[in-house]
């Protein structure tokens, strides 16, 4: 070979390194903007970014930007866990007030995200929870003020008939683990019917929980997902990190629960399973 060509091999090697570049690039570190909102006034904009690609059924990567005019006034990362499905239009809501906005992450594998974002850039994660039961009281909304009337918070009009059939097979796959939970039934739930979460077992090291997935494909089941994920050394712990334990169907006819016996999401499941949620 003479000096100064590029052999075949060299030229392979060059083509897999490209290859490689870009997959690491589209994975990793492309951003493009899914969707923007602007405030009543016209004062401030709110960009929803999506970052890299989630892999397989991994949580999808993003950023909440916050800017009046061209100043940046906040940036907010994401992770969302929907099935491996990429932030898109339908991942947030967003309400604005007078000296804030309020933004709702929504995903079908994790129960709603709330971010509250200050005009002076302070921001607030936030998580509500409520009991089976519905005993708690519907927050008090302040009165606008006549000189620049405020948005009010939504009011809560209590569950929907959807609602209780997802949250009574909360209860039934709960009661159904008997011995092997650790802790009391109660629900924590966002702003939509599938956004909940049950947790099961808790302490210093893991956390393990039920998450309502969609009904069956004979519409006879509700199908929730038994997951578990080691904690950090400071507490936080990442759905997009969580190990599949099981999936289960509750029977809406007879309130009957089963396992499916998967650890996977490409598993079948057992046969029991599959007859009873036409899967």
């Amino acid at each position: 070979m003479r000096e100064g060509k590029i052999g075949a091999a060299e030229a392979v090697a060059i083509v897999i390194c490209l290859c490689v570049i870009t997959y690491l690039y589209i994975m990793e570190m492309r951003i493009d903007v899914v969707d923007t909102k602007q405030s009543d006034d016209g004062e401030y904009v709110l960009v929803l970014q999506s970052v890299g690609e989630p892999f397989l059924f991994g949580s999808a990567s993003g950023r909440i930007i916050l800017k009046n005019g061209d100043k940046v006034i906040a940036k907010a990362d994401i992770e969302v866990a929907d099935d491996g499905m990429q932030i898109d239009e339908s991942t947030w809501s967003v309400s604005w007030y007078e000296d804030r906005v309020k933004i709702t992450l929504s995903g079908c594998e994790q129960p709603d995200q709330y971010l509250t974002i200050y005009f002076d850039g302070e921001i607030k994660e936030e998580v509500k929870t409520f009991r089976f039961n519905y005993t708690q009281e519907t927050p008090k909304v302040e009165e606008p003020k006549a000189e620049k009337p405020k948005a009010e918070e939504p009011k809560y009009e209590g569950p929907s008939e959807e609602e209780l059939q997802i949250y009574d097979g909360y209860k039934a796959v709960y009661l159904s683990l008997g011995d092997n939970v650790s802790v009391d039934f109660e629900i924590s739930r966002g702003a939509k019917p599938s956004s909940a979460m049950c947790i099961l077992n808790e302490n210093d090291k893991t956390i393990e929980y039920l998450i309502y997935n969609r009904q069956s494909r004979n519409g006879a089941c509700a199908l929730y997902v038994h997951y578990i994920n080691e904690k950090n050394s400071d507490g936080t712990w990442s759905a997009s990190d969580a190990e599949f334990l099981d999936m289960y169907a509750y029977v809406y006819e007879s309130g009957a629960v089963v396992s499916s016996g998967m650890r996977a999401w490409d598993d079948i499941g057992s046969e029991e399973y599959r007859r009873v949620a036409g899967e």
